[in-house]
C-alpha cells in the first residue's frame, strides 16, 4: 500500500490507460485488453502497469509486445492527461492474478467433489 497520492494516481492512470487502449490505439492485438491494476513508485517516476486479456497462450505474449511497442505513444498520451509535472516511465505486465484465483477455485471444487464423494 502507497502513499494516497500514488494510490490516487495509480487509480487515475487505470481509469486513462483503459481509455488510451479503447480509444486511442487502433493495433488489432491490443482490442480485449483490460487494465487491471497499476502501482506508481512514492517518487512518482515509475509505473507497472498490468493488463488482461481474452487471449491465451502465445497470443497473451503478443499482446503484451503490443504494449511495449505503443509505449512511446501510451506515456505521451498519459502525459497529456495526467498533467504531471514528470510523466512516470510505464512498464507492462500480464496480470496472472485471475489464472491463480481460477486455478485455486478449480482445486477447491476437486477438494469439495472428493469429501462429498467418500
Amino acid at each position: 500500500m502507497g502513499s494516497k497520492r500514488t494510490d490516487r494516481l495509480a487509480s487515475q492512470m487505470v481509469r486513462e490507460l483503459s481509455d488510451i487502449f479503447r480509444r486511442e490505439i487502433s493495433d488489432p492485438r491490443l482490442t480485449w485488453v483490460t487494465v487491471t491494476r497499476a502501482w506508481v513508485s512514492p517518487d512518482l517516476r515509475e509505473a507497472k502497469v498490468y493488463l488482461n486479456t481474452l487471449e491465451t497462450g502465445e497470443k497473451r505474449g503478443q499482446v503484451l509486445a503490443a504494449a511495449q511497442h505503443a509505449h512511446g505513444y501510451i506515456r505521451h498520451e498519459l502525459g497529456r492527461r495526467l498533467e504531471l509535472r514528470v510523466t512516470p516511465d510505464v512498464q507492462f505486465f500480464m496480470d496472472e492474478e485471475l489464472e491463480k484465483a481460477e486455478r485455486i477455485f478449480r482445486i477447491l471444487n476437486e477438494i469439495k467433489r472428493e469429501g462429498d464423494a467418500t
